[in-house]
């Protein structure tokens, strides 16, 4: 071969080189999807919120000046459990106040004696005196073994936690139960013997005034009228310290505590806010014209925002079929998922609602779909060129078509990058496949 020849050659070689390089890379850009069957779910998509059956606010009976919190946002409580005490200084002063009220109005009902017989009415005065020394001493035994009772109570508590945790041993726990319910028996025991002794100062008043003589029917009935009301006023001082302490009146998880240290709590100023785990619910909004495919049981699969990588499943428990004059949306209640997860009123899901579940049928992404003068189609690779194909199809939901006639396995679809571009025998070239 000589030079001329090795020339041409090299040119040819080259020309053709270039013209399979522009063949290739001078196509229609486009993006490809391949057809292969598949199994599949619809459902309707829709937002909405946790909430509960049941969100309690906890208050007081009284009117108080917060003075220790004993839990905080987050914690499961049970019911009667330690939420919070108020400041005890007046509630002491309330019950010496009615102390010394009984004190006066027995002192008054002594001054409407005349002509007592002297050795009998001090025989009498002694034992009043005696009895009212039990009954002061039983009132501050009982005061304060409530005070240790609640703070048994926490400790128990407490260590109910650090067992779990493996912190502290059986034992140590079994201890401070058994401590608790010694202080229980201590209370119901002292409550026993107040009762008693409130008898027998009753009785010891009611055996003094025997011995008065010449005292007035009228004067006497008013006098222990004013000295049962001085004892009620006791037992009234006495109910208050009970108020002091608040508690659960359910078992619930605290989602909100309200009020701080110091604060005024009232029964018109809750202190904490706490929802029961088991009435939760996923309140989900829907649209009228997706209601009718919604029924009661079907499955459903939630995300929540603030566990975004992760689907849970619950299902559809009732479908509340009254509008909503505002959003004109209809309100769909969902089961609550899993139970150890940690959900608060309030926060934001996204849900489908499944529908429909099909085994082995042809889906495609509905961008790839093309609807003009009443004929549907797709464009199909045939090697390098683009093939304008006609389809049957049935609407599955927002982003996917299903096809019924007209594609196969192993078909590939493509769409045009820019849009419009394709045409039907347009030379191609695949800058990438279509992720669903």
């Amino acid at each position: 071969m000589n030079k001329k020849q090795k020339i041409i050659s090299i040119v040819a070689a080259v020309l053709i080189i270039l013209f399979i390089l522009w063949f290739i890379l001078d196509g229609v850009p486009v993006e490809a999807y391949k057809i292969s069957p598949q199994d599949a779910l619809k459902g309707v998509t829709v937002t909405g919120t946790v909430k509960s059956r049941e969100d309690v606010l906890v208050t007081s009976s009284i009117i108080g000046n917060i003075d220790k919190f004993y839990i905080k946002e987050g914690d499961y409580v049970q019911a009667g459990q330690l939420i919070a005490t108020l400041v005890r200084k007046t509630e002491f002063g309330n019950l010496e106040s009615a102390q010394g009220a009984l004190d006066t109005a027995f002192w008054d009902l002594e001054d409407l004696l005349t002509e007592p017989r002297e050795q009998q009415v001090t025989i009498a005065k002694t034992e009043v005196d005696k009895v009212k020394q039990k009954f002061s001493i039983l009132e501050f035994t009982i005061r304060r073994a409530k005070l240790d009772l609640e703070d048994a109570k926490i400790d128990e508590e407490r260590y109910k936690t650090l067992e779990e945790a493996g912190a502290v041993s059986k034992r140590e726990l079994e201890q401070k139960t058994l401590k608790r319910k010694e202080l229980e028996n201590t209370v119901g025991e002292t409550q026993e013997q107040i009762h008693v002794t409130m008898d027998e100062l009753i009785q010891a008043k009611a055996d003094l005034s025997l011995t008065i003589q010449k005292i007035k029917i009228q004067q006497i009935k008013a006098a222990k009228g004013k000295l049962k009301s001085a004892e009620g006023g006791i037992k009234s001082a006495e109910g208050n310290l009970e108020n002091l302490i608040i508690t659960a009146p359910v078992s619930g998880i605290i989602v909100d505590r309200i009020l701080h240290i110091g604060d005024i709590a009232s029964p018109t100023s809750p202190i904490a806010r706490l929802i029961v785990p088991e009435l939760i619910y996923l309140s989900m909004e829907v649209e009228e014209n997706e209601l009718k495919f919604i029924k009661k049981g079907q499955d459903v699969l939630a995300i929540f925002d603030a566990y975004p990588d992760k689907v849970f499943e619950c299902s559809v428990k009732e479908i509340v079929k009254q509008v909503n004059p505002l959003t004109g949306t209809f309100e769909v209640k969902l089961t609550r998922p899993e139970k150890n997860i940690n959900l608060t009123v309030g926060m934001t899901v996204d849900a489908t609602i499944i529908t429909g579940k099909y085994k082995n049928i042809i889906i495609i992404p509905t961008d790839f779909v093309i609807q003009k003068e009443g004929k549907t189609y797709v464009f199909t690779q045939f090697g390098f060129w683009a093939r304008k194909t006609y389809i049957k199809i049935d609407n599955f939901d927002n982003n996917r078509t299903k096809i019924i006639s007209g594609l196969k396995k192993g078909d590939v679809i493509l769409k045009s990058v820019e849009r419009n571009k394709l045409k039907d025998n347009n030379h191609i070239k695949i800058t990438g496949d279509y992720k669903l």
